[in-house]
């Protein structure tokens, strides 16, 4: 799901509100979602499995993992979340080395997290045709933490 938003961006596409993904079964699901309200609502939803929110703000795209208070009814917290900046020009892509936010106590959440972003991002490029334009810009702009904000 990453490598598709970084590629629809890539291309011009405007990305309406965020997508989310879940464990169903064996598959995984993907859902858009028309607004942030939308979103939470879904997270509430009794039996997600490893639901993910993947948001883009401005020149940043944030993968959000939820509180273990999902599907409660009990409100939207995120135990990680994990992002980076990107830019476009007329070369394609490229982002920051991204940076994370980690809930106290969260620290193995985060290490199952990078595993399966790691293994699906590089299985997700393989996979794709257009994987060079954004093999090569990822991480490209640097540390997340030296970029200027404005």
């Amino acid at each position: 799901m990453l490598a598709e938003v970084l590629l629809a961006l890539a291309d011009g596409t405007h990305l309406g509100g965020p997508r989310g993904a879940s464990r169903r079964g064996g598959t995984r699901a993907q859902v858009s979602f028309a607004t942030h309200a939308d979103a939470g609502a879904w997270l509430q939803t009794p039996g997600l499995v490893e639901p993910v929110l993947v948001d883009v703000r401005d020149d940043e795209v944030r993968i959000l993992v939820p509180a273990a208070l999902v599907g409660t009814g009990q409100g939207t917290s995120f135990d990680v979340t994990w992002t980076l900046r990107f830019a476009i020009d007329e070369n394609g892509i490229a982002t920051s080395e991204p940076a994370f936010s980690v809930a106290d106590g969260m620290d193995e959440l985060l290490e199952d997290f990078l595993d399966e972003l790691n293994a699906g991002v590089a299985a997700g490029l393989e996979m794709h045709p257009r994987t060079a334009e954004l093999r090569d810009g990822f991480g490209a702009l640097g540390p997340y933490d030296e970029l200027d904000a404005s």
